[in-house]
């Protein structure tokens, strides 16, 4: 009769012990309060994963697929939906949490795309390419967490980053970092296709959007000049490599925009440089074009 009844209590243990992890782990994600601020105003939402709509949306961008870096920060990621009659090219987010001694931590997350700005009103790029991007069309949103954007067309977290232990470890660095405490998100910023800039810009993505675009169109229509000369890029590329410096610039908390710009010079030389000697002058100078502006955009605040 004992040996009947020992396969049911472990049976009936098991059973307890499952639902009391499934009601652990509901509990830990339960307890993350997490307050979202968008752009409303500008038509700009941000949409947290307790409200209603997230999990449908999100859903939508996963389109069934499996994402680690998601999966493991859900409980601090947004839908970043544009509902405005623009497409949105570049946006920076700030997430707050309790730090020790009673101090806020931050965290900033940017993603962008400088080759969607406009170019004299005109698109330059192809839209279903663009779909793969950080880029979110009028009417359309995006799957953001504190490493990542995630699109229908997206690129998920690969098998392999997942099976990686660093990348793990990395991870839940991010996860015990916010916990399950009070967070606060908010849109800092976002660059429309027109170059209009909006929010508060309190991690001053502006001035580091407009360095990194600027310096790489700068770099380009310098290369493209080159080209329409007829006289072949060796000449140029040669004096961009003496230009160079010695060493990496290296950009700190207290960078300014002259900082950014030449940080993003240096960047975007060196691999001008090194595409040029895999694909030669002709592909470097299809890239140059692409990069580029016939009419660089106007970077304004609204």
């Amino acid at each position: 009769m004992i040996r009947r009844l020992l396969p049911t209590v472990a049976g009936v243990f098991v059973l307890f012990l499952v639902i009391a992890v499934a009601l652990t782990n509901r509990a830990v994600h339960a307890q993350v309060s997490m307050t979202v601020t968008g752009l409303p105003d500008k038509g700009l939402i941000l949409i947290g994963p307790a409200e209603s709509g997230f999990e449908e949306k999100a859903a939508t961008m996963l389109n069934g697929r499996k994402d680690f870096t998601y999966e493991t920060l859900k409980p601090y990621s947004v839908i970043l939906h544009n509902t405005s009659q623009k497409t949105v090219v570049a946006y920076s987010l700030r997430w707050e949490y309790p730090a020790p001694k009673g101090q806020i931590g931050i965290w900033d997350q940017s993603f962008g795309q400088g080759s969607r700005l406009l170019d004299g009103g005109k698109r330059k790029t192809n839209a279903a390419e663009d779909k793969r991007g950080p880029t979110i069309d009028a009417g359309e949103w995006k799957l953001i967490t504190p490493r990542s954007y995630i699109g229908s067309e997206s690129r998920v977290t690969p098998d392999v980053m997942a099976a990686d232990a660093g990348y793990r470890s990395y991870m839940q660095n991010i996860v015990d970092r916010f916990g399950s405490r009070d967070l606060t998100v908010t849109l800092d910023g976002a660059f429309f296709e027109d170059g209009t800039f909006v929010g508060l810009d309190r991690a001053g993505y502006f001035d580091i959007f407009k360095a990194d675009v600027t310096a790489r169109h700068d770099l380009m229509a310098r290369v493209v000049a080159a080209g329409k000369a007829g006289h072949g890029l060796a000449q140029v590329a040669s004096e961009i490599e003496s230009a160079l410096p010695a060493q990496k610039t290296q950009l700190r908390g207290d960078s300014n925009p002259a900082d950014y710009y030449e940080h993003y010079k240096n960047q975007y030389a060196t691999e001008f440089l090194n595409i040029r000697n895999k694909v030669g002058d002709e592909g470097a100078l299809g890239i140059a074009h692409f990069h580029s502006f016939e009419h660089p955009p106007v970077f304004r605040k609204d």
